[in-house]
């Protein structure tokens, strides 16, 4: 689908990346704390986790949901920077399409941002989901 281009975005945004920590990936490397499908052991809050879900392709066009979770301290300084991460990824995907190998543009819809109730009280999780639509370029090429 459109994974990579997604991560893409999400760690070229150097606002977006100063308010998550960094995973080590070796003794001399590090990369912003933004994750697919899960988060690996030893990943530090505040870090982000994202998946996407294809639903039936509707012709040309593919559906997709966005999915992503912030999990970070609760501190009062922690969930204000949450707030600044979450509003922060809700302006790349509400107004960024991104341009993919197999579809035209990516375009995404109004987020949706629910608090989830953590076991520990020492924690906050966050969970966006965003619908997004992408026009197969196969389709759009055999057009022209």
């Amino acid at each position: 689908m459109y994974e990579k281009e997604l991560y893409e975005t999400l760690i070229s945004d150097a606002v977006l990346v100063s308010l998550l920590s960094t995973y080590r990936l070796s003794a001399s490397a590090t990369k912003p704390a933004i994750f697919d499908d899960g988060a690996p052991e030893g990943a530090e809050f505040p870090y982000v986790v994202y998946r996407i879900e294809q639903y039936p392709v509707d012709g040309a066009v593919s559906r997709f949901e966005v999915v992503l979770d912030y999990f970070g301290h609760s501190s009062v300084s922690s969930r204000t920077k949450a707030r600044q991460a979450i509003d922060r990824i809700i302006l790349l995907l509400k107004y960024q399409e991104i341009d993919t190998a197999r579809f035209g543009e990516v375009t995404h819809f109004e987020p949706l941002v629910l608090p989830i109730p953590e076991p520990d009280s020492r924690g906050i999780h966050y969970n966006i989901r965003c619908e997004a639509s992408g026009i197969e370029k196969q389709w759009l090429e055999s057009l022209t």
